[in-house]
C-alpha cells in the first residue's frame, strides 16, 4: 500500500509541475494596439496644397503600423510637428522587425513659408527633403 501511496504522490508532484508551467507560460492571445511616438526624420511639400507638409520618419515595427503626425504649434517663426505609429502586439505571437519609412501629412494653418519645422520628440529642426 505504502508504494501506490508513493506512486500517487509522485503523479500528482508531476501533475502540479506541468499545470504550474501552463499556467507561468499560458498566453491568452490577446491583441493590443499602443501609439509610440517617433522622430520626425525629414518633411517635404504636398504638390498642389501649399499648406500642408508632408513628414517622413523610419520605424522599426513588429506588426502592423499606422503613422499619424499633428501640428503641436505654430508660430510666425515655427513650426512644431509631431508623429506616431500604431503598434501592434500579439502576447504570444512570434515578431519579426521591419524597417520601414513611414510618411503622414499635417495642414498647416498658413503655409509655410520661412518658418522652421520642428519636431516635438527631440526638439530639434527638421530637414527639408523634396523627395523622400
Amino acid at each position: 500500500m505504502k508504494r501506490v501511496s508513493v506512486w500517487v504522490a509522485g503523479l500528482l508532484a508531476v501533475a502540479a509541475v506541468v499545470g504550474g508551467c501552463v499556467w507561468y507560460f499560458h498566453d491568452d492571445g490577446r491583441v493590443t494596439y499602443d501609439r509610440r511616438d517617433v522622430a520626425v526624420g525629414s518633411y517635404g511639400p504636398v504638390p498642389g496644397d501649399t499648406a500642408a507638409l508632408s513628414l517622413r520618419s523610419a520605424i522599426l515595427s513588429s506588426g502592423d503600423r499606422d503613422a499619424a503626425a499633428t501640428v503641436v504649434s505654430e508660430s510666425s517663426s515655427r513650426v512644431v510637428v509631431a508623429m506616431s505609429y500604431e503598434q501592434f502586439n500579439c502576447n504570444g505571437c512570434a515578431r519579426t522587425a521591419v524597417g520601414f519609412l513611414a510618411s503622414a501629412t499635417v495642414h498647416l494653418r498658413a503655409p509655410l513659408g520661412g518658418r522652421v519645422v520642428v519636431d516635438r520628440l527631440t526638439g530639434r529642426p527638421v530637414r527639408y527633403a523634396a523627395n523622400p
